[in-house]
């Protein structure tokens, strides 16, 4: 799995992690938020940036941030 530094933290990069929970991404880094039922894309991943966030409900962060949200788990158990 490919790592991305940033501010002197590894971190895997988003996209694969994302695509290794089941989110299948549309054009333009584009995808149904796995938080609340939708029918048209408004979840957006920012791979630049390596941050997501969604026009629909307002979640936003990075990945360890999606991972624990998606998960409902605290920051010590995503970073596993």
């Amino acid at each position: 799995m490919k790592k991305v530094t940033r501010s002197g933290v590894d971190k895997p990069d988003i996209i694969e992690v994302l695509e290794k929970e089941g989110i299948e991404f549309r054009r333009n880094n584009t995808a149904l938020c796995p938080f609340h039922e939708e029918k048209t894309p408004s979840f957006k991943v920012f791979p630049d940036s390596q941050r997501f966030h969604c026009f629909g409900c307002g979640k936003s962060g990075d990945v360890i941030t999606f991972i624990q949200e998606l998960k409902g788990i605290g920051f010590k158990d995503a970073l596993h």
